[in-house]
Protein backbone atom coordinates (compact mmCIF):
# COMPACT_ATOMS: atom_id res chain seq x y z
CA UNK A 1 0.00 0.00 0.00
CA UNK A 2 2.85 2.14 1.01
CA UNK A 3 4.30 2.54 -3.26
CA UNK A 4 0.72 2.95 -4.36
CA UNK A 5 0.59 6.52 -1.89
CA UNK A 6 4.04 7.21 -2.74
CA UNK A 7 3.25 6.45 -7.16
CA UNK A 8 0.22 8.96 -6.62
CA UNK A 9 1.93 11.10 -5.12
CA UNK A 10 4.27 11.34 -7.93
CA UNK A 11 1.78 11.26 -10.44
CA UNK A 12 0.10 14.02 -8.59
CA UNK A 13 3.74 16.20 -8.60
CA UNK A 14 3.91 15.41 -12.53
CA UNK A 15 0.75 16.23 -13.45
CA UNK A 16 -0.33 19.14 -11.28
CA UNK A 17 3.38 20.21 -10.45
CA UNK A 18 2.68 20.27 -6.52
CA UNK A 19 5.49 20.52 -4.07
CA UNK A 20 6.38 18.18 -1.77
CA UNK A 21 3.20 16.18 -0.30
CA UNK A 22 2.35 16.91 3.70
CA UNK A 23 -1.07 16.23 4.89
CA UNK A 24 -2.41 19.38 3.68
CA UNK A 25 -1.30 19.18 0.28
CA UNK A 26 -2.35 16.10 0.08
CA UNK A 27 -6.44 16.52 1.44
CA UNK A 28 -7.42 16.57 -2.44
CA UNK A 29 -5.94 12.89 -2.96
CA UNK A 30 -8.21 11.98 0.31
CA UNK A 31 -11.20 12.80 -1.49
CA UNK A 32 -10.78 9.82 -3.41
CA UNK A 33 -8.06 7.59 -1.87
CA UNK A 34 -9.73 8.04 2.06
CA UNK A 35 -8.52 5.12 3.13
CA UNK A 36 -5.21 4.55 1.23
CA UNK A 37 -4.44 8.54 2.62
CA UNK A 38 -5.76 7.64 6.32
CA UNK A 39 -3.69 4.41 6.79
CA UNK A 40 -0.57 6.02 5.36
CA UNK A 41 -0.93 9.14 7.89
CA UNK A 42 -0.54 6.72 10.43
CA UNK A 43 2.53 5.30 9.71
CA UNK A 44 6.00 6.72 11.61
CA UNK A 45 7.20 7.13 7.95
CA UNK A 46 4.15 9.84 7.47
CA UNK A 47 4.68 11.09 10.86
CA UNK A 48 8.71 11.45 10.91
CA UNK A 49 8.50 13.33 7.16
CA UNK A 50 5.95 15.46 7.96
CA UNK A 51 6.81 19.33 8.03
CA UNK A 52 8.06 20.08 11.55
CA UNK A 53 6.17 21.95 14.14
CA UNK A 54 5.00 22.53 17.47
CA UNK A 55 2.26 20.34 17.08
CA UNK A 56 4.28 17.52 15.16
CA UNK A 57 7.51 17.26 16.51
CA UNK A 58 6.72 15.40 20.05
CA UNK A 59 9.90 17.01 21.94
CA UNK A 60 10.79 20.28 23.84
CA UNK A 61 12.37 23.43 22.80
CA UNK A 62 12.57 24.11 25.96
CA UNK A 63 16.69 25.39 26.11
CA UNK A 64 18.23 22.74 28.55
CA UNK A 65 15.36 20.04 27.70
CA UNK A 66 15.90 20.51 24.35
CA UNK A 67 18.10 17.37 23.35
CA UNK A 68 17.57 14.21 21.76
CA UNK A 69 20.38 12.24 22.38
CA UNK A 70 20.99 9.32 20.25
CA UNK A 71 22.81 6.09 21.08
CA UNK A 72 26.07 6.88 19.48
CA UNK A 73 28.40 8.79 21.81
CA UNK A 74 28.46 12.50 21.55
CA UNK A 75 25.78 11.92 18.70
CA UNK A 76 22.65 14.29 20.00
CA UNK A 77 19.98 16.16 18.04
CA UNK A 78 19.09 20.04 19.88
CA UNK A 79 15.65 21.16 18.90
CA UNK A 80 15.63 24.98 18.55
CA UNK A 81 12.86 27.39 17.28
CA UNK A 82 14.52 30.14 14.98
CA UNK A 83 12.26 33.11 13.21
CA UNK A 84 9.01 30.84 13.63
CA UNK A 85 11.00 28.26 12.25
CA UNK A 86 12.06 24.65 14.33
Amino acid sequence: MGAAVFLAAAVSWAIHGAGPVVQNDAMPCKACHATIFNSFAQTAHFKTSAEATARSVKGSFTEGRNLLRTRADGTYFKMEQRKGAF
